[in-house]
């Protein structure tokens, strides 16, 4: 999903080193609340995936044919993922597009992933 161990313990208020034991080991000794806070994100994985593909199936729909491409937008800083408004990291961003990527291409239509630029101070 993209998360990094130090993302994962500032998100929760803990050492990155306990949120590294967790990653490490099996899943019934990680606390039920990080469990909870894993699985909430990748249900906001598969939302997304959803209104993704539903609006492109919309606009398929609205113009009466496929989109000869879907153009996706990648952010590759952190600071870029802040202007979106997104709590995503920039590593989080791009597992995202690789699942609506996943799905838009089993759906048939073709995808292009562009990159933001990336200016200084990103």
């Amino acid at each position: 999903m993209g998360m990094t161990r130090e993302w994962v313990a500032s998100m929760l208020g803990v050492n990155p080193r306990t949120a590294g034991y967790w990653e490490a080991v099996k899943t019934d000794e990680v606390p039920d609340y990080v469990e909870d806070f894993i699985l909430d994100w990748w249900e906001t994985y598969q939302e997304r995936v959803r209104e993704v593909l539903a609006e492109v199936h919309e606009e398929t729909m609205k113009n009466g044919r496929s989109p000869e491409c879907v153009n996706l937008t990648r952010f590759a800083t952190k600071k870029q993922c802040q202007r979106a408004n997104s709590s995503m990291t920039a590593g989080m961003h791009a597992a995202l597009l690789g699942h609506i990527t996943m799905a838009l291409e089993q759906a048939k239509f073709t995808v292009e992933i562009n990159f933001t630029p990336i200016n200084v101070g990103d």
